[in-house]
């Protein structure tokens, strides 16, 4: 992409069409697009665009020549994927709730004291999605710090005041390290 003269070369994950997203959330843009991309497959260090205009406005990428690119792991480009968005149940997982005890204030954590109890909701609730791919404002699994206690580690703030606006999880040929999952956090 190009931004203020400068082109930059980055990996495509996702785009949304905000006005898709418009009736299931409210800090978002109604209209526009959002595109994320990553520097390279090593670091990841995350670039997010927002479009107001019409797709017309935009180069496609399908003019580019991919064999003249500069591509960080030699490979195939990956296959694309549609994700379908609706709404659904999401809870904080118990497995790391000592590293994440912003997820469980004060009388919450009477669901850590009954083994499994989390789990045991998350499959009441979403009885027919043992595993979510790719999700908007929802709590994600990590096995240590929460995305959103890193996030405010990192950049100030208190872990309640940042949402995991996009998980990328390895899916198909679209993996992440030993197959881990992405995180945009806001």
């Amino acid at each position: 992409y190009e931004y203020q003269g400068t082109t930059y070369a980055c990996g495509f994950l996702a785009q949304w069409n905000c006005a898709d997203l418009a009736p299931l959330q409210s800090y978002l843009p109604r209209q526009g697009t959002l595109y994320f991309f990553i520097d390279n497959w090593e670091s990841a260090t995350p670039t997010v665009l927002f479009h107001s205009g019409t797709a017309d406005q935009l180069v496609s990428g399908a003019s580019l020549d991919a064999s003249q690119q500069e591509r960080w792991d030699n490979a195939e480009p990956y296959s694309a994927y549609k994700a379908e968005c609706k709404v659904g149940w999401s809870l904080p997982s118990d497995y790391s709730a000592t590293s994440n005890p912003h997820f469980f204030p004060e009388i919450a954590r009477a669901l850590l004291e009954r083994d499994n109890l989390i789990e045991n909701v998350k499959e009441q609730l979403n009885p027919h999605e043992p595993g979510k791919h790719h999700e908007i404002n929802a709590y994600v699994f990590t096995q240590h710090e929460s995305p959103e206690l890193q996030a405010a580690l990192k950049l100030r703030g208190r872990p309640e005041d940042w949402t995991v606006l996009l998980k990328v999880a390895s899916l198909g040929d679209f993996q992440w390290w030993d197959a881990g999952d992405l995180f945009f956090v806001i």
